[in-house]
């Protein structure tokens, strides 16, 4: 069993969809709307939590909660800033926007 086929096996225990964002024209005028398209579907990932705990931040109005949580996928899967990804872990779902990717094929493939 090569190291690929022992991660997805023991570290990836979440799946996802990613959806990503595209421009479509509206009827025959001059405007655009963003409508999402899937990009991948059911592809398995891990979901943990680092850095701070749960923290909270209130004003007069509402009350924000953030977290954060970081997402890995195996390196053939290209995820963009502000793609939406829909994750199923357990019994949990989640929706989450994507930041920054940090791509592990930039470095030597041992893979």
């Amino acid at each position: 069993m090569n190291l690929r086929n022992i991660l997805h096996k023991f570290m990836y225990n979440a799946r996802a969809d990613v959806y990503r964002a595209r421009l479509s024209k509206v009827g025959r005028t001059d405007d655009y709307v963003s409508e999402f398209e899937l990009v991948y579907a059911d592809i398995p990932c891990k979901l943990s939590q680092y850095g701070k705990q749960l923290s909270a931040h209130r004003d007069d109005v509402s009350q924000k909660l953030t977290t954060d949580l970081r997402l890995t996928f195996d390196p053939e899967y290209q995820i963009l800033p502000n793609d939406v990804i829909q994750i199923r872990q357990e019994e949990q779902d989640f929706k989450l926007f994507a930041g920054e990717q940090f791509n592990y094929r930039r470095t030597p493939n041992y893979l």
